[in-house]
């Protein structure tokens, strides 16, 4: 068992674990390119099992809003924006948001850009893309989050 806080993609191709978690939000970060690293590494590495967590698209609409946190250590994200990414692949929406919250004294306010995807594509991406894996998806790997957990199962 390994945690790696690292390029995930990159760390992926250079190991052969049979099974890996992507998760903490990994992402909301990634690109058409970034799905193809993964199945890339996967063709390189086959794995039994691969499980990554994604945000859903269809909850990151303008004027959402995510609670988190017990105060008075707690926080909002709001999303501000919501475009489709130019890229190949399943769609990529970007969602800007801006996130606010506090500890204990101390109040932050940012902004942040995260990508998020749909379920029923990336399973269709994954179909075509990794054929010898079965994909499904679950609930998220964090309760709470508006996303969904990918899961790819070789066959």
């Amino acid at each position: 068992h390994h945690i790696v806080c690292q390029a995930a993609t990159r760390r992926l191709s250079e190991t052969d674990a049979p099974c890996v978690v992507l998760s903490g939000r990994i992402t909301a970060f990634w690109d058409s390119a970034a799905l193809a690293l993964l199945a890339t590494c996967l063709r390189a590495h086959p794995r039994r099992c691969l499980v990554v967590d994604f945000f859903d698209t269809d909850r990151f609409r303008p004027g959402a809003e995510f609670r988190f946190g017990t105060p008075p250590d707690s926080g909002t994200w709001q999303v501000t924006k919501a475009d489709p990414a130019a890229g190949t692949g399943p769609t990529i929406t970007r969602a800007g948001l801006n996130i606010t919250y506090r500890l204990d004294d101390t109040t932050i306010d940012h902004n942040v850009t995260w990508s998020c995807f749909r379920a029923g594509e990336l399973l269709d991406w994954a179909a075509t893309a990794l054929p010898d894996h079965a994909a499904t998806h679950l609930a998220p790997l964090i309760p709470v989050d508006p996303g969904f957990t990918l899961v790819l199962t070789a066959i």
